[in-house]
């Protein structure tokens, strides 16, 4: 018996002819992409949910049988195409759009976006100054769990690329079991936006079986600057203690840092501490005068400082 191969569950395929003819398989566990002619996007759609051996997908995608074993042997090799026995549980199928709405935009643009923010929840447990919220105004506000089902489907369906997870602190939505049960089943890659203080281990250990890559805020080296910055004493030590966690289990796992008047000077040092901690990656980000930042204007720095 021929056999048969199928897309590794990773995998998200986007065809976007209407921009500049491209078409791309990109591999959300690892961030790698491939960039595919017509033919070879139609072989791997052909196998989006379900297994075919080589000649049914060089006949579904009109390439000559050799060139098609030879690109599947490529994608194989690559982690994009596996060999399946097992019957398959199909995914949600694609959805499709109608050609005829490119035509009515003069530029090229993409059909779907290749990276979503989904504000799960208001809550928090930090008063950061330069948060854009102003929560202590309003009262708390949590998606609910069909409202996340229906949203992830929807850009599972679409092709989106990555989703994540942020608020307020994401950690802090009542039902964040169920939720992360919800998403690690779904083909896009997960990011979690979180300040890290409530990452104890049975939490990392989620988010580890869930594949959801955290990235949490870490605004100092120097400790009373950083609970200064996030409102919260003792807010620092339990942040390292996150990152400790995370390290310890070999999650892979990203840093965000607010640029303020405070650290400038020690931007090395927060990327020295970011190292020896295991992140993979580390993002300066500016501030915006929005929301708390309004009442704590003292800590931005004058443009010119920051260029």
């Amino acid at each position: 018996m021929p056999q048969k191969l199928t897309l590794c569950d990773t995998i998200v395929l986007r065809a976007e002819p209407q921009y500049y003819n491209t078409y791309a398989a990109y591999d959300w566990k690892t961030s790698g992409t491939e960039f595919l002619t017509n033919q070879e996007y139609r072989a791997l759609q052909h196998v989006y949910n379900k297994a075919a051996d080589v000649r049914e997908i060089a006949t579904v995608s009109r390439m000559n049988y050799d060139t098609c074993n030879k690109f599947l042997q490529h994608m194989t090799k690559g982690g994009y195409v596996k060999t399946v026995e097992d019957v398959l549980k199909p995914s949600p199928e694609r959805a499709i759009i109608d050609s005829e709405l490119y035509d009515q935009f003069p530029i090229p643009f993409l059909s779907a976006p290749t990276s979503v923010d989904i504000f799960v929840t208001s809550r928090c447990n930090l008063r950061c100054v330069h948060c854009f919220s102003s929560r202590e105004d309003k009262g708390n506000r949590d998606l609910s769990i069909q409202e996340l089902k229906s949203i992830f489907n929807q850009l599972e369906r679409m092709g989106v690329m990555e989703v994540r997870l942020t608020g307020g602190e994401p950690l802090l939505h009542p039902e964040v079991r169920t939720l992360l049960a919800i998403i690690q089943k779904k083909r896009f890659r997960k990011v979690l936006i979180t300040n890290g203080t409530l990452l104890d281990e049975d939490t990392v250990i989620r988010l580890k079986e869930a594949r959801v890559i955290p990235t949490v805020s870490l605004e100092d080296v120097n400790t009373e600057e950083h609970d200064d910055f996030s409102g919260v004493t003792g807010s620092f030590k339990r942040t390292m203690t996150a990152l400790n966690l995370l390290q310890k289990h070999g999650i892979q796992y990203g840093i965000n840092c607010c640029l303020h008047k405070g650290n400038l000077n020690r931007c090395e040092d927060i990327i020295k501490l970011s190292i020896r901690k295991g992140a993979d990656r580390i993002a300066f980000l500016d501030l915006k005068v929005v929301g708390r930042m309004k009442k704590h204007r003292e800590w931005v720095p004058a443009w010119n400082v920051y260029q």
